[in-house]
């Protein structure tokens, strides 16, 4: 007898957690049915080109229902302290894998960390161009990205984990060599050349030797481009 008892109370427990669930997905679901009936209206309203609302909706529904929507929620929750722990988990390894960051002071990496934005871009957006000055250099944390040559080859595809555009936040007024499209949504981490040199400019030699790691991979890059387009 008293075991069934218990083993109906654990039922109603485990019912009620699941109820509870449920609730709070509906309410989520409401909630991001009504944001896009508004962001709907309001294309309406603006005369907006039928391309340009698919790509709105597009990052609206990577941006609100998917990662991004559960993440906010939760990080709103937590104390700002906890919510710098988390970052600097999820970035410091970004900031790691980049070649000039090699062997930086703990420090000075986690001040390059406070200093990363986060963005969205969409498939096919074009996120670097070659022959432009670039001034930021970009972390995917999310999705893949394609590298073109200058002369529209491409080279290939770079996932999670993996950085570009590093020489622009060293080398200033240096064009870009190669041209990154989204292939599909990707979150990224943008570091600007300005939050780069706050974050250096107190260490001249560590400033010095990262210059010189990116003035060398930059030669090499350029002499593996000409081969490309010898053997194309």
């Amino acid at each position: 007898m008293w075991s069934t008892l218990c083993g109906h109370e654990e039922f109603l427990e485990v019912s009620t957690e699941i109820v509870q669930i449920v609730n709070k997905y509906n309410a989520a679901s409401n909630k991001y049915f009504q944001r896009m009936q508004r962001l709907r209206g309001f294309m309406r309203n603006k005369g907006l080109p039928t391309v340009t609302c698919t790509r709105i909706l597009q990052y609206f529904d990577y941006r609100f229902q998917k990662t991004f929507y559960k993440e906010d929620q939760i990080l709103s929750t937590l104390s700002e302290p906890l919510q710098k722990e988390i970052k600097y988990q999820t970035c410091t390894c970004l900031i790691e894998n980049v070649m000039i960051f090699k062997d930086l002071p703990t420090t000075v990496v986690l001040r390059l960390v406070d200093r990363l934005k986060s963005v969205i871009v969409l498939p096919n957006d074009v996120i670097v161009e070659a022959g432009t000055i670039g001034d930021y250099m970009c972390f995917i944390h999310n999705g893949t990205v394609a590298v073109y040559t200058a002369a529209g080859v491409e080279v290939c595809h770079l996932t999670d984990g993996s950085n570009f555009g590093e020489v622009s936040i060293v080398m200033k007024n240096e064009k870009r060599i190669a041209t990154v499209v989204a292939v599909d949504a990707c979150e990224l981490y943008i570091l600007s050349r300005a939050d780069f040199e706050a974050v250096i400019g107190p260490y001249p030699d560590l400033f010095n030797r990262m210059r010189k790691i990116a003035e060398d991979r930059f030669k090499t890059t350029m002499g593996q481009e000409s081969i490309i387009l010898n053997n194309g």
